[in-house]
């Protein structure tokens, strides 16, 4: 490492949604630079080569931001494997544009305040159990499958979002809101979910599957089906609240669509 870098700060910095001020604010990465003036984090390539340092500090830094209550600032990341298990985050957290380049798990992890993915790129991706108050992935990209099986969401936001393979939502359950704006799927199952109040306007899929899934307000305006959807025994409890736009694509047209319980 040059010794003129070496005393050099990183010179990334973005953009972002401050959630305790509600304002636009500028991050600046405080971490050394350490090749091409980025950090460990931010260079694109220094993780493939240093994969114990950067999780070993990734690390290091979520166990002082659970320990201490703070937030956990990861904005504009590159990091490669990463597995958080049981894990309670009471502040903001924020992966914001970051890359997870390999396997980002998740698993029974609660964020109890908000969660900022907005634009971030995961490769395999699990949330089995996570408990999230507000979670938002608008604009995120998953190039392999995602896994939010048993997750528990108050307010959601997956406006945009880009699921390359299957998104798996089996048992999933969001208490307040869940968007799904104009966010594309390729195989997607939310089996047995439980939605209040759930838009998928403009919604692109090729195979869906909400068998059992539970809805008190629901609106698939616009939403695309170009395979098949299943909806077996889905339940529509607010039938005032139920939009079903026209839907263009192939149906498999045994599907119990209106079971409604009102």
């Amino acid at each position: 490492m040059d010794e003129v870098e070496e005393r050099l700060k990183c010179k990334y910095e973005l953009e972002y949604y401050d959630h305790f001020s509600s304002e636009i604010k500028i991050f600046k990465c405080d971490e050394d630079a350490v090749k091409d003036g980025y950090c460990i984090f931010h260079h694109p390539e220094y993780w493939k080569e240093h994969r114990d340092e950067v999780i070993e500090k990734f690390m290091s830094k979520v166990e002082d931001a659970i320990k201490n209550k703070k937030e956990l600032l990861c904005i504009g990341y590159n990091l490669p494997e990463i597995v958080l298990l049981q894990k309670k985050f009471a502040m903001p957290v924020y992966f914001n544009h970051a890359v997870f380049h390999e396997k980002a798990y998740f698993p029974i992890v609660e964020f109890s305040d908000y969660t900022d993915f907005t634009e971030a790129k995961f490769s395999e991706a699990a949330f089995i159990g996570t408990k999230f108050s507000e979670a938002d992935f608008t604009e995120a990209k998953f190039s392999k499958h995602a896994i939010f099986k048993g997750a528990e969401f108050s307010k959601a936001n997956f406006t945009k979002v880009e699921f390359s393979e299957y998104a798996f939502f089996t048992e999933a359950k969001f208490s307040e809101y869940a968007i799904f704006n104009e966010t594309k799927f390729s195989d997607a199952t939310f089996n047995r979910a439980e939605f209040f109040d759930a838009t998928f306007d403009g919604a692109e899929f090729s195979k869906a599957s909400f068998t059992g899934a539970e809805f008190s307000r629901a609106s698939f305006r616009g939403a695309k089906f170009s395979d098949y959807a299943f909806f077996n025994v889905a339940k529509f409890l607010e039938e005032r609240f139920l939009i079903f736009q026209l839907f263009s694509g192939k149906w498999s047209l045994k599907i119990q669509i209106f079971h409604l319980i009102c």
